[in-house]
């Protein structure tokens, strides 16, 4: 064996000069008494030599290792990790490799390895050579020199962040300034102690314990080199809510782990305020909308059931705008804790809007226990007090629904307040089930709602129609006509006002068609002044008007608009309104009233005999008629209590100066017998249906032809 270069040559010849057996066992007695781990290692990585110190190392006997391949004496794991090193040895260059070792012998050892690649006389390579040496030592000195200078640099620098270092015991070995303040130790009280019996808190002791113990065996972890949020407990024995992040460090071959911490506490504070705010109604505490579907949705994901009931306080904003919002909101608080402590464990409450309750059941009920839930709701809304303690019962309209399979959350939700808004219609005060079909008659709404809306803006399909009013005390005279809306819809033809006017009332739309009937109606009126040259007084033109148009701020001028748009005589337009819009709010209608009669409007009060029907309150009214509700009119030769209920009516607006009209007059007999009871005015089939403005054109100039030959 000899040496070129930084190469060692192992040669094997009959030349006399070769190495005698007695210098070979003197090399490899040399070999054996060094503490340095030595192997010869063939092309083909099987080993042909090695020393004492080499199979310590690894673990075998020197002798059993000769023939062996690398990986079989090393081990598939460490062989892997260091066969780049042999790789690079292999391609005839010399390479070293330092790494922390698990001897079998000596424990966990840092080991540098030294490959020296072997070629023979002619140049062929033989292998390469490995020379081990231990040198632990050294490399925990440094590691120690190290450790301190990274720990005197992070007092020196005054991290915030809370820096708390463990071993593999969960023996706590650095608790910096940060984490004295954050957790209310003293750094030399807490070194040295188990984390577990002063950091962690009792209920995750189990958790730790086997993430860690997982970890150190397996090597698969969870939370190392990534940021997670927990609690810590602080030495008053409160929580605190940290984020941290652990990292795993060998120091002098010891295993370590560090957490970086933060206190997280006040932004898990903001966060929970935001999360109150986004699930829960604030006035009531009660969930809210989204909290409803959120347990919706998770309660359709496990068993695809859920039941909800919509629960909708009748005539809530006539009870907001009579006694204010914070009253009307604490009725409906009232309901929501009777419910609360009705249903207890049994469903969940929840604040669907500012006047609907949602109550989603525990349980799928079958129909008789869903009848008794609906009794109960039933029961306990008229139990509610006022903020003053006194009885004040509410009446509620109850929706139910239940999941299908292919329901959603937000489809249920739908489907309940669907419901709620039938039982609503037939009256309030009920419960009803959800049917398909009333989800296609809402949607049919909300399809009028649009196409109203787009023949409002674009001024087609709308028409009116009028109906003849004639003089009874004049032989049956035209006197007057009222304008009645029509809608002549593209897809549907001609839909009746029952349908498309209740959408407009619920949508606000209805204002919009008020100011569009009184114009269209002033402006034909004009017209027909202009066609009648008999010298009778002018037509006049009854327009209906709703309650939501009589109550908005702007009406009156939009009512002075008009007149001066169309220029119509005040005195031939006459509006039309029911006994409810007026006395929902008597001082507000009685002025109103008296507005529209100062600027020479007349005044009717439409249906008369099926609102409040109070006589004690013509003499209030500045009205200058009375239109009777054709349900007197069609008994009036049947009934003798309609008669003289008639005749009453009739009489008293006489006496206060009012003329009366009939509506609903279909027959000769029912004609004659209002001119006997001295009704002034009548309208109905048996004059005339209503009539497009073409006919209704055509009547106005043969009544004035007649009456124009009368003066002749």
């Amino acid at each position: 064996m000899m040496k070129e270069g930084d190469k060692t040559i192992m040669v094997q010849s009959d030349d006399p000069a070769s190495p005698s057996s007695f210098e070979c066992a003197w090399v490899r007695q040399l070999m054996d008494a060094s503490q340095m781990g030595m192997a010869l290692i063939g092309p083909d990585l099987r080993y042909r030599c090695v020393n004492r110190s080499y199979g310590e190392l690894v673990g075998a006997d020197a002798s059993t290792i000769i023939g062996l391949t690398v990986a079989e004496v090393l081990g598939e794991d460490l062989y892997i990790r260091i066969k780049p090193t042999i790789t690079e040895v292999l391609s005839g260059r010399a390479a070293h490799l330092e790494k922390w070792i698990d001897c079998p012998k000596y424990g966990r050892r840092y080991l540098r390895r030294i490959y020296t690649p072997n070629t023979l006389p002619n140049g062929v390579f033989d292998g390469y050579t490995t020379f081990i040496y231990d040198i632990t030592d050294l490399r925990q000195i440094k590691d120690e020199l190290a450790a301190n200078e990274e720990l005197r640099t992070a007092i020196i620098n005054g991290t915030p962040d809370v820096i708390i270092t463990i071993d593999t015991d969960s023996r706590i070995v650095e608790f910096n300034q940060a984490a004295e303040r954050l957790f209310g130790y003293p750094r030399e009280a807490i070194l040295g102690l188990n984390m577990e019996e002063v950091l962690i808190r009792p209920t995750r002791l189990g958790r730790h314990r086997e993430g860690m113990q997982h970890y150190l065996k397996t090597g698969e972890q969870a939370m190392l080199d990534r940021r997670v949020e927990t609690v810590i407990r602080h030495a008053n024995g409160e929580d605190i809510t940290v984020d941290l992040m652990i990292t795993e460090t060998n120091t002098t071959g010891r295993r370590l782990f560090t957490a970086s911490l933060r206190d997280i506490s006040e932004r898990k504070c903001m966060e929970s305020k935001l999360n109150d705010l986004a699930y829960y109604d604030q006035e009531t505490g009660l969930a809210n909308r989204q909290n409803l579907l959120r347990s919706l949705n998770e309660r359709m994901k496990t068993d695809g059931k859920a039941t909800l009931l919509s629960i909708d306080i009748d005539r809530f904003f006539n009870l907001r705008n009579s006694f204010g919002h914070e009253f009307a909101s604490s009725m409906l608080a009232e309901l929501a804790a009777l419910l609360t402590d009705h249903f207890a464990n049994n469903a969940q409450l929840a604040r669907i809007n500012d006047h609907v309750l949602g109550l989603l059941l525990n349980d799928e009920p079958d129909k008789a226990t869903l009848k008794a839930h609906v009794e109960s709701i039933l029961a306990q809304s008229r139990q509610t007090h006022s903020t003053t303690g006194s009885l004040m019962p509410l009446s509620v309209s109850i929706g139910m629904a239940s999941a299908t399979e292919e329901s959603t959350a937000e489809e249920l939700l739908r489907d309940s307040k669907i419901a709620a808004y039938h039982a609503r219609k037939l009256g309030g005060n009920r419960g009803v089930q959800f049917k398909p079909v009333m989800r296609e008659r809402i949607a049919w709404q909300t399809r009028i709602e649009q196409d109203l809306r787009d023949a409002l803006e674009e001024r087609s399909g709308l028409w009116l129609a009028y109906q003849p009013i004639v003089d009874l005390t004049n032989g049956g005279r035209l006197r007057a006509f009222e304008a009645l809306l029509r809608w002549n819809h593209p897809e549907y033809g001609n839909i009746p006002p029952a349908d498309f006017i209740p959408v407009a009332e619920s949508t606000g739309l209805i204002v919009m068609l008020d100011r569009w009937v009184l114009n269209e109606a002033c402006r034909q009126a004009t017209v027909w002044r202009d066609i009648d040259t008999s010298g009778h007084p002018p037509l006049f033109m009854c327009v209906n008007l709703s309650p939501i148009e009589l109550a908005e701020p702007d009406f009156l001028d939009s009512v002075e608009r008009t007149i001066a748009e169309t220029g119509i005589n005040p005195y031939q337009l006459k509006l039309e309104v029911t006994e409810g819009a007026v006395m929902a709010h008597p001082e507000r209608g009685i002025e109103m009233l008296n507005a529209l009669k100062k600027i020479g409007v007349r005044l009717a009060i439409d249906d008369f005999g099926t609102g409040y029907s109070s006589l004690s309150y013509l003499e209030k009214l500045p009205v200058n008629s009375l239109k009777v509700d054709r349900s007197f009119v069609q008994n009036l030769h049947q009934s003798s209590k309609s008669a003289a209920i008639l005749r009453l009516i009739i009489e008293a607006a006489h006496a206060c100066g009012f003329d009366v009209i009939a509506e609903g007059v279909e027959t000769e007999d029912i004609a004659q017998h209002l001119t006997k009871l001295s009704c002034d005015l009548a309208q109905g089939y048996h004059f005339a249906r209503p009539l497009t403005p073409e006919a209704a054109s055509v009547l106005v100039r043969e009544s004035a032809n007649r009456q124009a030959d009368l003066v002749a």
